[in-house]
């Protein structure tokens, strides 16, 4: 390891590091000789310390070090970052309300990648560690109870020995929960595991090679889920119109399955031309994130769309159905309503999160919202199987009366 060299004086310090430092010793052991020579005792002085991507020396109170850039992913090393030493020899923090030590790194990037780091620099995730260990042990609760959840309707629905279009909509949906629970859990796990091992909480880029499997995975699942959900609201179309659904079970199967691989296909083969990154860092940022949001969208709008000719039609012709027809549509579209407003719920807090990361100047608020998409994301199995037994409880006779005819 080279030693540090102090290019400037006082409030303007250039350390060259030949790598990332991880602890403190080693910055402590960078600059033995530097602490040597400033041994005025009277003087104040904010301590070596490091933020686990830059080394920062004994700075004079009052004062603001300064450093190259690190040589990260989107980070421009010709440009610096800052760290300010308060009168009293504390490093001073980002936010009024909090005691941790901050960094600027702004200046290192574009604003683009800048709000990658905002989410994924080891210096803000380490901000609050009570806090974000607590995130993971929601998700982990939130999703081990939806995985429990939809195994128990399975298990129910295929020992009543249920079907019909409905159902396979159902089992379709529960599939692609499964999926996306199971994915999302094991990193959960992860995370968790490496936190309370090393004090450090990593992301899914910190796992390279499995982390793109992971993620492709976790991305055709969350837009498989749209889909038929989508497919479920236009399922309650077709029944207002009593058109037969077994007409449109292929293509239901075509649309719940080929329509996120086509489309992940797509995004694939922008992130492989376009995204050198280990697991494509940052890809929630790029441009090329739309190919993924958009279906995404359709499917929500689609949905209601749906829905709404439905709730009209119902109202429009109900009184000339039978009722417990009515009845069990009216059901059905209120829990494909309730899935839709929750997934509308997780994807509106994602993009504001991603722009209060950029502007917030109160860590409270990026925390309330990690909390928020946490739980939203991690209860979404088993909110989408209360849903079902809503239905289901108030469908039975109507189920009993279709399989008698």
């Amino acid at each position: 390891m080279s030693t540090a060299v102090d290019t400037n004086t006082d409030s303007n310090r250039t350390i060259v590091l030949s790598s990332r430092p991880k602890y403190l010793e080693e910055c402590i052991s960078k600059f033995d000789h530097e602490l040597e020579l400033e041994s005025d005792s009277e003087a104040i002085y904010c301590n070596v310390t490091t933020d686990s991507f830059l080394c920062w020396p004994r700075t004079p109170a009052g004062t603001t070090a300064s450093q190259p850039c690190p040589s990260l992913q989107g980070s421009d090393t010709t440009k610096f970052a800052y760290r300010s030493c308060d009168l009293n020899g504390e490093w001073s923090s980002k936010w009024d309300d909090d005691s941790s030590a901050w960094t600027n790194y702004t200046q290192c990037y574009s604003s683009e990648a800048e709000l990658i780091f905002q989410f994924d620099s080891e210096n803000i995730r380490k901000a609050s560690a009570e806090d974000l260990t607590d995130s993971s042990i929601l998700g982990i609760c939130g999703l081990s109870m939806s995985l429990l959840a939809i195994f128990f309707t399975l298990a129910y629905v295929r020992y009543k020995k249920y079907s019909g279009p409905r159902m396979d909509v159902y089992r379709n949906l529960f599939a692609t929960l499964v999926l996306e629970a199971s994915v999302k859990l094991s990193f959960q796990i992860i995370l968790l595991m490496v936190w309370l091992e090393d004090g450090l909480v990593v992301t899914v880029f910190d796992i390279p090679h499995l982390c793109e499997v992971f993620v492709v995975i976790l991305e055709f699942a969350e837009i498989t889920t749209y889909i038929w959900t989508a497919l479920h609201g236009h399922l309650s179309y077709l029944e207002v119109k009593q058109y037969d659904p077994l007409k449109v079970q292929v293509l239901y199967a075509v649309l719940g399955w080929g329509v996120p691989i086509i489309t992940l296909a797509e995004w694939l083969a922008v992130q492989t031309a376009t995204n050198e990154a280990p697991c494509w860092y940052g890809y929630r940022f790029q441009q090329s994130a739309w190919i993924l949001e958009l279906p995404r969208v359709w499917a929500l709008i689609f949905s209601l769309v749906f829905l709404a000719y439905t709730i009209w039609s119902l109202n429009e012709t109900g009184h000339m159905r039978d009722v417990s027809e009515v009845h069990m549509i009216k059901r059905s579209t209120l829990a494909c309503l309730a899935y839709i407003f929750f997934l509308t719920m997780s994807l509106c807090t994602s993009l504001v999160l991603a722009n209060l990361a950029h502007n917030s100047i109160n860590k409270m608020h990026l925390l309330a919202l990690i909390y928020t998409i946490t739980f939203l994301t991690s209860f979404r199995g088993l909110f989408f199987t209360m849903g079902y037994w809503l239905w289901e409880n108030q469908g039975r006779n109507w189920y009993q009366k279709v399989s008698l005819v």
